[in-house]
């Protein structure tokens, strides 16, 4: 038995352009062989594949316990870095007499908010950035 192929069905998308939109793009299409509407559809789905989705695109589908986990690592990390901009400013040394010799910080504080970074990211389904 020959299976018939089903057409797929497909759907006229009005697309409002200003007369110098339009020919700005019919130019484009002409210089790459193509028709206005092969042309629209050939780069309107090239530029979907690149995109990366935003937060506003990802809202709908990761839950709400993921945002409200993610929200809440962003303000950890922020005063983490708080602390260390008051611990930079602040002139303190570490090294003077009467003090605990205490290890470098600075690395733990960047490797920490890497990692809250990288697991915020998981949250919503971001890769990090």
């Amino acid at each position: 038995m020959l299976q018939e192929k089903q057409k797929e069905v497909r759907k006229i998308f009005p697309l409002k352009l200003s007369q110098k939109e339009r020919m700005k793009l019919k130019q484009a299409a002409l210089a790459s062989g193509m028709n206005l509407t092969q042309f629209i559809k050939t780069a309107a789905l090239e530029k979907a594949g690149q995109m990366k989705p935003s937060n506003k695109m990802l809202a709908g589908r990761i839950p709400e316990i993921n945002w409200q986990t993610y929200n809440q690592l962003c303000e950890i990390a922020q005063r983490i870095e708080r602390l260390e901009n008051q611990k930079n400013d602040s002139g303190v040394d570490n090294n003077s007499p009467g003090r605990a010799q205490m290890p470098p910080e600075e690395h733990l504080a960047a490797e920490l908010l890497q990692l809250i970074q990288q697991v915020g990211y998981r949250l919503i389904g971001k890769s990090a950035q």
